[in-house]
């Protein structure tokens, strides 16, 4: 396969690092985190190259598009070693309890900080997460995926979303309309958006925060 040099110094420096990840943790001591979206897609891609049968574990929150999770049922189907996690808590009581995700992963990530400041991080001895390694620039993760023909979840290729996580999502919202999850999800998941709007106060939300729906 003929990469353009970006992208095989990033695939290479990629495998490397989940070649030592593995010889640290053992191959029966890691997991992949995948998430059905385009990069872990293509990390995914990358480490059953290595390691065919790697285990790799989805949490199903409820609030992943319904392509997200046809795309994570369609691989397993296909052989990979894919395990399904639901959450303890329901994304409605995490937003009793914690809040709407809005502005940014960094601005919620600095009030939790704030909140629990002066606790013990403590780390997870169960097992070894691979997450988050991905293959250099989005420019190069969409190379990959053109060049091997990998066929990424439907929420990309047939809604235009260029990103899927929780549908839910208030992130970059008030940046404008091509920010804006929930106007596209208003046009691609009517139900979806409806859902949200009626049962879990995000009209009030956004209209409070001054985002467009």
């Amino acid at each position: 396969m003929e990469y353009s040099l970006g992208l095989k110094i990033n695939v290479d420096k990629t495998k490397r690092r989940l070649q030592d990840f593995i010889e640290f943790y053992g191959i029966n001591g890691v997991y992949i985190s995948y998430s059905g979206g385009k990069d872990s897609e293509v990390l995914c891609f990358l480490a059953r190259e290595l390691y065919p049968n790697i285990k790799i574990v989805f949490s199903n929150t409820g609030m992943e598009f319904p392509e997200t999770v046809s795309q994570v049922l369609k691989r397993r189907s296909q052989g990979w070693n894919i395990d399904i996690v639901i959450p303890k808590r329901t994304f409605r009581d995490v937003l009793e309890k914690q809040g709407y995700p809005v502005i940014s992963k960094t601005t919620s990530m600095a009030i939790n900080r704030y909140r629990n400041a002066g606790s013990k991080e403590i780390a997870d001895k169960r097992l070894g997460l691979i997450e988050g390694c991905k293959v250099g620039t989005n420019e190069n993760v969409w190379e990959y995926i053109e060049k091997n023909n990998i066929d990424i979840s439907e929420a990309y290729t047939k809604h235009g979303y260029k990103r899927t996580g929780c549908y839910g999502c208030l992130y970059g919202c008030y940046k404008g309309a091509d920010e804006n999850r929930m106007i596209n999800l208003k046009q691609t998941h009517p139900k979806l958006y409806k859902f949200l709007m009626d049962e879990m106060n995000y009209k009030e939300i956004c209209k409070e925060l001054k985002i467009s729906v």
